[in-house]
């Protein structure tokens, strides 16, 4: 199978998770050259196809800004592998919340699931449907973990019950985290009844704003810019208690004045639609 190929196989299986399509793509990369024009239009359409996947926008990004371009795949892959995010997460919450106690999520996250399948201490509330709710449900609970599938219209309920909401970010600008649809609502639900919100920004996810614009030009191209119609929702660092990444934990209050910095490089080019 093409590498390219492989790509769309994971998309069309659904829920590949961001870790998986850099290091496939790192692979496809590998396989097609370094003619640094080729290399161009291929990461275009790439990040267009997989416009919200923040780490896919980091790993392009640092590929060509780069001088050695396999030892840059090479070091992305190893990053996403390495990824010490659902480390701290569950670090931060049991520091947080030393006798355990209800967590809200809002569907599917590889970060969040590794988190919480290494402690019985937390209830999990999954609220969703068609986000990859069931899965996380039966991953948590392959791990002995207790699970409260929630429907979304009950959310708020579940929320008032909780020690924690947590929010997973597809992308990160400096200025807000942008999360798959519903965990704006969880966020804003959990901040009015004083309940912490933890979100979570593993490898590759903090972006420069140009590729956060970038991104959301794209994603209303399809929704004919109707921001109701997106998947995606920014969430204000105003809403939010901690961020969590690779490098720890950090107090959301101290990040308003300076933002989030960025992970990847600005390589503009990046932004510029490839001739289709």
């Amino acid at each position: 199978m093409h590498p390219i190929e492989r790509l769309r196989y994971l998309a069309r299986a659904g829920y590949a998770d961001a870790p998986e399509l850099v290091c496939e793509t790192a692979s496809a990369l590998r396989h097609l050259g370094a003619d640094p024009a080729n290399l161009l239009v291929t990461c275009r359409r790439i990040v267009e196809r997989y416009s919200t996947c923040g780490p896919l926008w980091w790993l392009c990004a640092e590929l060509l800004t780069s001088l050695e371009p396999r030892d840059t795949l090479r070091r992305c892959v190893d990053a996403v592998r390495e990824d010490s995010t659902p480390t701290h997460l569950l670090g931060h919450l049991q520091t947080r919340f030393p006798d355990g106690g209800t967590v809200v999520v809002n569907g599917w996250s590889w970060e969040i699931a590794v988190a919480l399948v290494q402690s019985v201490a937390f209830e999990v509330c999954v609220v969703g449907d068609d986000n990859g709710a069931e899965h996380m449900r039966r991953a948590l609970e392959r791990n002995e973990v207790v699970v409260h599938l929630v429907d979304p219209r009950r959310a708020a309920a579940a929320v008032g019950e909780s020690r924690a909401v947590v929010v997973s970010t597809a992308f990160a600008a400096p200025d807000g985290l942008w999360s798959p649809i519903g965990s704006g609502q969880l966020a804003a639900t959990a901040y009015c009844a004083g309940i912490d919100v933890v979100a979570t920004t593993p490898v590759g996810t903090r972006l420069p704003k140009v590729f956060a614009d970038a991104i959301v030009r794209l994603v209303d191209e399809d929704t004919q810019g109707e921001a109701w119609h997106r998947d995606i929702e920014m969430i204000s660092l105003g809403l939010v208690s901690a961020v969590v990444g690779g490098e720890g934990v950090q107090d959301a209050a101290a990040l308003q004045a300076g933002g989030l910095a960025p992970e990847a490089p600005a390589a503009t080019e990046l932004t510029v639609r490839s001739a289709m």
